[in-house]
């Protein structure tokens, strides 16, 4: 049961319990509203999405709670009909007796539907044309066929071309909607072809502010990673990634984040310089080939810019501390010894990131280049394989990340 799906279930017993205003109806009506409400849930969990709107609709028409109304804006959002979504939600945040959660959530979500960027494709004929969004002469948004990408509200459109008149059309983004500009360019009458504009462009708009900033980001990954311990190769090994951050702004083409994230890992090495493999503190011999587990914690602080509507390029960087776990320890790597107390060292961290937007909740997360360096851990052995200088681990990973609204 996904998340949605349980709120619907906790509405569904709240519209048992709750007294609200509303309770004033008939008996029989509320009896009535409240198996609505459970038809309505059971619609829902089967993706009868029309039928459950129509179930809560009439349940909240004979004296239901509020609530119907929030789950038929669900519904709604499920149908990909943000306009509705929206209407539905302003009807259940004008209802009296809301808790403060309550109001918070569905503000949230009114918010996050209507700042939803849009896609303006642009064509024209001729194709190659240039284009221009809101009057910006500092640099073209794209040459025809072009997708640009922006956020809701009124914007203007310019395709302009060598030896045609330009073209220009006002468009209105909303609720994400895509919108389609069709230039069927105009020859110019000068016969040199210049392009004449009639009236100057129009002022620059104002910078665009935050969209959906103030939301959390979960992901995780799997690669495949090799260190190096000062002058000391390893092998390849598995490397797993969790992360959650913070956005802490989410402009036109931009993301900015903080967060938290850990790396885990295991390192293998082997005895290729003889060293003893008894010390005094074993009751048995150290094994010629050793392994530990490698974890780290960083602080991390992330940003990214919008190549295009669904494509995200960017990096992380981070500062935290590194730790070894190991029964055991000796061969090419430490001084041989079976009670290794191997203390936390400091840690950074830097990575490059992709990612690619399946919806506004679900990316594909892509992190070809990771680095993380620190000093040797205690033990670590210099002659006649030097271990001690700095420890460097290179990976790449690939992964999933969610927005948590």
């Amino acid at each position: 049961m996904d998340r949605t799906s349980r709120a619907l279930a906790v509405v569904a017993c709240a519209a048992v319990l709750a007294t609200s205003a509303r309770a004033a109806a008939a008996p029989d009506d509320l009896e009535r509203a409240r198996l609505l409400d459970q038809q309505g849930v059971r619609a829902y969990k089967e993706e009868r999405y029309n039928d459950a709107i129509r179930f809560f609709d009439e349940a909240f028409r004979i004296g239901g709670p509020p609530s119907e109304l929030w789950n038929i804006a669900k519904c709604h959002l499920r149908l990909d009909d943000p306009e509705d979504a929206s209407k539905e939600i302003e009807k259940y945040l004008a209802q009296s007796g809301l808790s403060a959660d309550d109001r918070a959530e569905a503000t949230q979500q009114l918010h996050e539907v209507q700042h939803r960027h849009s896609t303006v494709t642009v064509a024209s004929s001729p194709s190659g044309a240039t284009v221009y969004l809101d009057g910006r002469r500092s640099g073209p948004a794209g040459v025809t066929p072009a997708t640009l990408d922006v956020p809701p509200g009124s914007h203007t459109v310019t395709v302009e071309h060598p030896g045609y008149e330009p073209y220009e059309k006002s468009v209105e983004a909303k609720f994400g909607r895509a919108v389609l500009v069709d230039a069927q360019l105009a020859r110019g009458s000068g016969s040199s072809g210049a392009v004449v504009v009639a009236q100057p462009p129009p002022e620059p708009a104002a910078p665009e502010g935050p969209t959906r900033p103030h939301r959390l980001v979960i992901d995780g990954q799997l690669g495949f990673g090799a260190p190096e311990h000062g002058s000391i190769g390893g092998p390849l090994s598995v490397v797993g990634f969790l992360g959650v951050s913070y956005v802490a702004l989410d402009a036109h083409r931009s993301v900015v984040t903080v967060g938290v994230r850990a790396m885990i890992t295991g390192d293998s090495w082997s005895n290729n310089v003889g060293a003893p493999d008894d010390p005094a503190n074993c009751g048995a011999p150290i094994p010629a080939d050793e392994a530990a587990t490698a974890f780290s914690a960083f602080l991390t602080g992330g940003a990214a810019w919008r190549a295009s509507p669904r494509w995200r390029l960017g990096g992380d960087l981070g500062v935290g501390i590194a730790t070894y776990s190991a029964s055991e320890v000796g061969g090419d790597l430490f001084t041989p010894t079976c009670r290794p107390s191997i203390a936390p060292v400091p840690a950074v961290y830097l990575a490059g990131t992709a990612s690619y937007s399946f919806s506004h909740e679900l990316r594909l997360l892509l992190s070809p280049v990771i680095l993380q360096a620190q000093p040797a851990f205690d033990g670590a052995r210099n002659a006649p394989k030097d271990a001690s200088g700095l420890w460097i681990r290179y990976a790449f990973a690939a992964g999933l990340a969610f927005d948590v609204f």
